[in-house]
């Protein structure tokens, strides 16, 4: 733990395929819509600019989350 930069956040995911499945993705999709559930938003990026996009995730100046258009 030594090694990991203070102010960075280590998660993990443990599911596999029946987890994802089972979740409610409509139901948080509502209340996203409803403005219930708040997703913070870093930066939006054009499909064209993907590698910008990752450089962002890469580098960890993201500050929310990543979103790409097609």
């Amino acid at each position: 733990m030594e090694a990991v930069a203070s102010g960075t956040y280590l998660t993990t995911c443990s599911g596999g395929a029946d987890d994802f499945a089972a979740t409610p993705l409509q139901e948080l999709a509502d209340e996203v819509a409803r403005g219930s559930l708040r997703v913070q938003i870093g930066r939006v990026f054009p499909l064209t600019d993907i590698s910008a996009a990752h450089r962002c995730m890469e580098d960890n100046s993201a500050q929310g989350k990543l979103v790409v258009l097609t």
